[in-house]
């Protein structure tokens, strides 16, 4: 009896320090197990979300370096072909220029700051790349194309945005559209040229010609007001003399 209850206490006690090993009862365990695997779930999850993210990004960036190298190609092709435009205008002015003596025209009476420029014995070959664009426009001006006159122009602003001869250019190529009857236009070059170039020798006479190019438009009202502001700002100039007598004639022909 002693031995049995003796037997019967080290199965008790025995039990009880598994259940103790063990921490708590089969069912505990597997609920424990349970919300192991459901972290370990909710962790895998996390990390494959933080995988697709990288993923995504290092996509993005792939296709960013992609754009930028696509965009260097085509600002490396837009270089070098603007380069050839200004190797072949070159080349087309030194032609042009080589072929004849460059001739200064007689009525524009231009003021003597470039007198490398102006000389009529200087090789078109010692003249800088825009010096030699504006003697073409002259040089087209003079012998009546007055298309080609404005072309050249244009080439020159696009070209050499920063020349000397850019506020003579631009008189040059109002000159030559309003010879073409281009009378809007040619206003545009000439206040162009008097918006940017206020200090520039050609001012009044631009000025005179904004107004001409507005009668022409028939904007009567704003020409007189043009040759008016001339005769007030600069009364004894040659532009204001020639709108006094503008003026004049309108006021006879009304």
């Amino acid at each position: 009896m002693r031995k049995s209850m003796a037997n019967n206490f080290l199965m008790g006690f025995a039990a009880t320090g598994l259940g103790v090993v063990l921490g708590c009862n089969p069912q505990e365990q597997s609920k424990r197990l349970e919300n192991e695997v459901n972290d370990l779930k909710v962790e895998v999850f996390r990390q494959s979300q933080e995988i697709q993210l990288l993923a995504k990004k290092l996509e993005e960036d792939r296709k960013i370096a992609a754009d930028e190298r696509l965009r260097e190609a085509q600002f490396r092709a837009d270089a070098q072909e603007s380069l050839r435009q200004i190797k072949d205008y070159t080349q087309a002015m030194n032609n042009r220029l080589n072929s004849a003596s460059v001739q200064r025209p007689t009525t524009s009476a231009r003021p003597q700051t470039r007198p490398d420029v102006n000389s009529d014995t200087t090789p078109a070959s010692e003249l800088q790349q825009d010096d030699q664009q504006f003697a073409m426009a002259e040089k087209d001006f003079n012998a009546g194309n007055y298309s080609n006159a404005v072309d050249a122009v244009d080439n020159l602003l696009k070209y050499f945005p920063d020349s000397k001869n850019i506020p003579e250019a631009l008189f040059l190529k109002g000159r030559a559209l309003m010879a073409q009857k281009s009378y809007a236009k040619a206003q545009d070059s000439f206040q162009k040229l008097c918006s940017d170039y206020p200090s520039s020798d050609r001012f009044r006479a631009a000025r005179l010609n904004i107004g001409k190019c507005q009668e022409a438009q028939g904007n009567t009202l704003a020409a007189i007001g043009t040759y008016n502001d001339i005769v007030r700002r600069w009364p004894t100039s040659p532009e204001a003399r020639s709108a006094s007598d503008i003026l004049q004639d309108l006021k006879n022909n009304r």
